[in-house]
């Protein structure tokens, strides 16, 4: 039996794919790869949501076919396709197979390049990793929610975080973020597998690279674990998520005081009233 289920998206269009990533992110899709007129999905075989996905894609009248795929092929071919990541000079992340960014930047991070997310090639991790730098961040605890490769856990440690927390719910993320945190000598950073942050205390800053429909169902409990004047970066949303999310944060008592966007996605920073 295929250890996974790629499904193969004809698109071209760069809004509807960046909206069918946005819709995708909430089933538990584990990797998107796009190409020149393709939008590529990585699902774990025999998961539940296919049926729903199936329905989503053919009411958008999108053209698409799935291939049953070995793990170790999917990782191989990720692996080759990963691309180092700079954001500005503040911090690059790169696979251990390639060599240093030239000319160097402040923070850089090594990772083992797999199907989790936030390898930094998404806009969202850009985005996060952004609006990092504007954080002041040595000596605060940190809690990232849905960290993936680990990337910014990772970068929370090297920025001088006191304490960091890392929570994911898919095995694989979990494994391949302890094998990036023993990369970048971050092995102080704790990690679990878990769905939400209501068993664990209040923290200086929440990292939230996820989706619209988990941000929205946790923004209460985000809010009741922040720190008084504490900051919560939430992205994996779109510029139309921006004014229902908002609201959402408003009403669980969170003030915006930045909106950053790239290509169709934006990043929130939320603060909790001193």
């Amino acid at each position: 039996m295929p250890d996974y289920l790629q499904l193969n998206i004809a698109v071209t269009d760069k809004q509807e794919r960046e909206i069918l990533v946005a819709l995708l992110s909430e089933f538990d899709a584990i990797g998107f790869e796009e190409t020149h007129n393709c939008l590529q999905v990585v699902l774990r075989a025999g998961d539940p949501g296919l049926g729903d996905i199936e329905i989503l894609l053919n009411d958008r009248k999108l053209t698409w076919s799935s291939v049953p795929i070995k793990e170790e092929n999917w990782n191989a071919r990720w692996e080759s396709g990963f691309e180092p990541v700079r954001i500005r000079d503040f911090c690059s992340i790169r696979a251990a197979f390639h060599s240093p960014l030239q000319p160097p930047t402040e923070h850089e991070i090594v990772i083992t390049p797999r199907m989790s997310f936030g390898t930094g090639h998404h806009a969202t991790t850009w985005l996060m990793v952004d609006a990092m730098e504007r954080v002041a961040m040595h000596g605060k605890t940190v809690f990232d929610f849905g960290t993936g490769t680990g990337v910014l856990a990772i970068l929370a440690a090297k920025m001088g975080a006191s304490a960091v927390t890392a929570i994911d719910n898919d095995n694989w993320s979990i494994e391949n973020s302890i094998d990036n945190f023993k990369l970048n000598n971050c092995d102080e950073i704790l990690v679990f597998n878990k769905e939400s942050i209501s068993e664990f205390g209040r923290f200086d800053l929440i990292l939230a690279n996820i989706n619209r429909h988990v941000i929205l169902a946790q923004l209460p409990a985000m809010q009741q674990h922040l720190a008084p004047g504490g900051v919560l970066l939430a992205s994996g949303l779109l510029k139309a998520d921006s004014t229902v999310v908002l609201r959402a944060a408003l009403e669980a008592g969170l003030d915006c005081v930045e909106e950053t966007c790239r290509e169709d996605w934006i990043c929130l920073r939320l603060q909790h009233p001193k």
